[in-house]
């Protein structure tokens, strides 16, 4: 075969123990190792800070559960750092298609405008972290945060604005829907 590219990615979660693992097994001699009451505990914290992403090798993969097929066929192996607060906002307002332009133009077709605080968006960001979620989650957070307001946008008579605030994301609060004032209207 020839022209193929495998591409096999996900998050491997649990797998930081098995490198810390590997990297503490070979650097372990008799004398370096903890002994004695909370022996244990010691041993376990050096365990957990030791083990990074970037030190990982197919034969930790191949513990991790990755059959030896698949990982033969994966030559390179390259570690990705989590997406940050900051990135994230930006996947959310900067690409020519990103969600929150996708928003702007379905709430439009509706005769609304969407406009979201910087706070909304930081706090969106950071739900995202906080659920493991990544960039993949936020626009389920999005339509969980916009859903009552764009059942309710069809239904009014005249144009609307919707506004998310920072206390929308965390508290819950219901999103800001009012008419539009007439010089918002374009």
């Amino acid at each position: 075969t020839k022209n193929i590219l495998f591409i096999c990615g996900g998050a491997f979660a649990g797998i930081e123990k098995l490198i810390a693992d590997r990297k503490n097994s070979h650097a372990r001699t008799g004398a370096t190792r903890p002994i004695g009451f909370g022996a244990a505990s010691i041993a376990a914290t050096a365990d957990t800070h030791t083990g990074t992403m970037t030190d990982v090798t197919t034969e930790d993969l191949r513990a991790f559960g990755i059959i030896p097929e698949i990982l033969g066929r994966l030559p390179v192996i390259c570690t990705m750092q989590e997406l940050k607060e900051k990135d994230l906002v930006a996947i959310m307002t900067q690409p020519k298609d990103a969600i929150i332009r996708q928003y702007e133009e379905l709430l439009a077709m509706d005769n609304a405008t969407l406009t979201l605080r910087k706070g909304a968006l930081e706090a969106i960001a950071q739900e995202a972290i906080r659920c493991k979620t990544g960039a993949r989650g936020l626009r389920s957070i999005l339509e969980h945060i916009l859903t009552p307001a764009m059942y309710a946008v069809p239904g009014m008579k005249e144009p609307a604005e919707i506004t998310v605030t920072e206390e929308c994301v965390t508290a819950g609060k219901a999103v800001g829907l009012r008419k539009a004032k007439k010089k918002d209207v374009a």
